[in-house]
Order: C-alpha cells, then sequence, then structure tokens
C-alpha cells in the first residue's frame, strides 16, 4: 500500500543539500512539488521528531537526520561481506581501506577500516564528497554511459580544491574514460594535498559496477611506479574476494 503523506515527507527532507542548507518554508514547498500547508505539516512533524530546527524563518536539517542514513548503511550487504577483506587488505597495506558507493553527484562512504593514518584526512561512515575527485568516485563515473557521464558533468559544480585538482570539463571526462579502459583510478592530492588513493569497481551478481573499493596511498611513494602497482595487485585481490561474495549471495 502506498502512504502518500510518507512519500511527501521523503521529498520535504531530499529538498535539503549541500547548496540548500537552510530554506524558508516556500522554498521546501515548491523544491518539493508540494502546497506550502503540506509543507508546513511535513516540517513541523520533523520539528517534533528533532530531525529538523527551525530559527523562525529557515529550516535546516539536524544531525539526528543522518540516523536515517546509517540505518541504511549498516542493512547493506557491504558490511556483512566486505568487512574481514577489507580488514585483510588493510593489515596488508598498513593503510586505510573505504568503500563509497555513487549517489547523485557524490561519492558516499558505505564502509571503512584502517591500521593507521597515511593520509591528510579520515573519513567517516556516511561523509559525502565530490565524486568527480576521488578515485572511488571516478572508477564509477567510468561505468556510467556517455550520455550519463555528460550530464554529470555537466551538473557537477567543479571546484578546485588543490592546486592538482584536474577542474577542466573535457579533461577530467578523458581521465575518467582512460581509468575505465584501465579498470581503476588513481586520484593524487587532488581533494587533499595529504590524500592519494587507488581504487577498483565492485560488481554485482549481473556484472553491473555497484560500488568502489578504494585504498589509500602513502603520498610519498605515490608516484612511484612499483609501490602502484604492488597496491593494485592488493586490491584486485580483495575486489574479487567481495565480487565472490557478492555473487554467492545472489
Amino acid at each position: 500500500m502506498f502512504v502518500d503523506a510518507f512519500s511527501r515527507g521523503l521529498q520535504v527532507i531530499r529538498t535539503f543539500d549541500r547548496d540548500r542548507e537552510r530554506q524558508t518554508l516556500s522554498e521546501v514547498a515548491a523544491r518539493a512539488g508540494i502546497s506550502r500547508a503540506s509543507a508546513r505539516r511535513l516540517l513541523h512533524t520533523l520539528v517534533h521528531l528533532n530531525y529538523v530546527q527551525h530559527d523562525g524563518r529557515y529550516f535546516s536539517l539536524k544531525p539526528k537526520i543522518l540516523d536515517l542514513g546509517y540505518a541504511y548503511i549498516s542493512s547493506m550487504e557491504f558490511n556483512d561481506l566486505a568487512v574481514d577483506s577489507m580488514h585483510e587488505l588493510a593489515s596488508r597495506t598498513n593503510s586505510s581501506c573505504s568503500i563509497a558507493v555513487l549517489e547523485g553527484l557524490d561519492a558516499v562512504y558505505v564502509a571503512r577500516t584502517t591500521v593507521r593514518r597515511v593520509i591528510g584526512r579520515l573519513f567517516p561512515v556516511g561523509r559525502r564528497l565530490p565524486a568527480y575527485v576521488l578515485s572511488m568516485g571516478r572508477i564509477q563515473l567510468a561505468a556510467l554511459s556517455d550520455d550519463a557521464l555528460d550530464r554529470y558533468l555537466a551538473a557537477a559544480d567543479i571546484e578546485r580544491f588543490t592546486r592538482y585538482t584536474v577542474v577542466d570539463r573535457k579533461a577530467l571526462r578523458r581521465i575518467i574514460r582512460e581509468d575505465g579502459a584501465k579498470g581503476w583510478s588513481v586520484v593524487k592530492r587532488e581533494f587533499d594535498e595529504g590524500m592519494c588513493a587507488l581504487a577498483m569497481p565492485l560488481r554485482n551478481k549481473d556484472g553491473d559496477v555497484i560500488a568502489a573499493l578504494g585504498l589509500g596511498l602513502r603520498p610519498d611513494r605515490a608516484d612511484e611506479p612499483a609501490f602502484v602497482e604492488e597496491s593494485l595487485a592488493e586490491v584486485a585481490k580483495t575486489a574479487e574476494a567481495i565480487n565472490g561474495l557478492m555473487r554467492q549471495r545472489g
């Protein structure tokens, strides 16, 4: 049975994003495609449940909203199937290991394990970052059709995070397609000058790319071909192990 009120409540939540962290009642109603009266009832329900706050004019999401995302993340197959393989990879390489999924314009971290800190930042499960600037994002963008990739690049807000960030859309498109042809992606110092990583795709039983497995690389060795090849072999071994478990799960 379809519950219209629940659907409209989710529409209201989805109106908030990085570019619209604070919105008026009218803005929420317009973006959700519902009446002001419906938006008012739904927003005040969310305020009562402590998912939204209201300062008298603007509405904004509260940290509790993350509970909804964590409920999804904790139920995903990755947490059950990948955790042991990820921990083994992190232990073998003395590094950090992550899984991210492509959602809209971003890559969202859904699993993570680490042995020691080897990059400038450690991102928690649930963190969203622009897909174009991460190896885990690029290798998933590489699985998109030409039309879908063009739409992504047209919609993405291409921001220069460091002096190494690739911001030219044509260059990004070429790099993403080259990564797809190789089957792996390395991004060095583009989001954070202390952050380098290698990623490979994860696939479901039908062979579709559904996520990416990433390994943090030591910035002082990320330009060494032999080190990258060694890291690539380790990631490939773990990706195949996780893919095999996914196929068995059906």
